[in-house]
């Protein structure tokens, strides 16, 4: 099972809409010490995420348009974001941000 979490933003009429996204491949039965472990991780992953989001919002609002890259939006290189759960943190085409779990994370595959 490979778990992303995709954070991206769209642009509404008269504001900009944080849009989160769980793409899962089927469930696995867990037990409750691993389903605790999963729980910190993706905790820990969302509270990582936050300067960067709003990194790519500020971009969006100064630039009419999305950053390609971290480097545009300004934020750390994705490796740079690297703790125990976490293992990059990309900001792609569009002001995509793609986390990357390792497998720590106690998700398969990270």
């Amino acid at each position: 099972m490979n778990i992303a979490i995709v954070r991206s933003l769209l642009l509404s009429a008269f504001a900009l809409l944080p849009v989160s996204l769980c793409l899962a491949a089927e469930p696995v039965k867990a037990g409750a010490l691993d389903t605790q472990t999963q729980m910190n991780a993706v905790t820990e992953a969302l509270q990582a995420v936050g300067p960067v989001e709003e990194a790519v919002k500020r971009y969006r609002l100064a630039h009419d348009g999305f950053p390609a890259s971290n480097a545009e939006a300004g934020v750390p290189l994705p490796a740079q974001f690297a703790s125990n759960s976490v293992h990059t943190i990309t900001v792609g085409p569009d002001g995509v941000i793609d986390v990357t779990l390792t497998a720590a994370s106690g998700l398969d595959g990270g």
